[in-house]
């Protein structure tokens, strides 16, 4: 969208632009409109209602199999040649490598760690007290600011390292010997309240 443009371009309107120029109650407006098929996004920006997006629309791309009609939606593949593709790799016929090679399949984008997950991993750290007393409700990973939940940490912080033990990259033992997690305080059931 124009940089320029301050306020929406409908008369009389002074909200900040949302999309095209308009506020989000006009642009949403407009957009119904054009939905129910009474005019085009063409006909609004000749009648200066809206102007161009400036947005560009992403390219639409055919398969990589040149047996395949359809659009890649998945590594440059459809769905179903990914699909075929995967099979034959989970059943050992054909590896991932060997395909981004033969130029069949694009390859993955690299998987971004989780910040939690590599501080959690780091057993050498040791909590600062003089953070840890104003942090006593926080969660103590240094880059999370949420109230606690279990285990001391809160709840997409308990998440990860959950992930990481289910997965044996790290155990609850170790991170509690790392001062990153405290034990787990089981509740009394309160069945028995139920049965009284």
């Amino acid at each position: 969208m124009n940089q320029q443009i301050k306020v929406c371009i409908s008369q009389g309107c002074g909200r900040r632009p949302y999309a095209r120029g308009l506020c989000a109650r006009h642009y949403f407006h407009i957009k119904n409109i054009i939905t129910q098929g009474r005019s085009s996004w063409k006909t609004m920006e000749k009648e200066g209602k809206a102007i161009a997006s400036s947005r560009s629309h992403p390219k639409v791309v055919k398969c990589l199999n040149p047996e395949c009609e359809s659009l890649a939606s998945v590594r440059g593949l459809c769905a179903r040649c990914y699909n075929t593709a995967r099979h034959l790799v989970f059943k050992r016929r054909r590896t991932w490598d060997v395909l981004i090679k033969q130029n069949k399949i694009l390859p993955s984008r690299p998987v971004k760690r989780h910040r939690s997950e590599a501080w959690l991993l780091d057993l050498h750290w040791r909590p600062n007290p003089a953070t840890r007393a104003a942090k006593a409700a926080k969660c103590p990973n240094p880059y999370c600011e949420d109230d606690t939940k279990c285990r001391g940490l809160c709840e997409s912080c308990y998440g990860v390292a959950a992930r990481l033990v289910r997965g044996k990259a790290t155990s609850w033992a170790k991170l509690e010997k790392a001062g990153k997690t405290r034990p787990l305080q089981k509740k009394p059931s309160n069945a028995s309240w139920f049965l009284k």
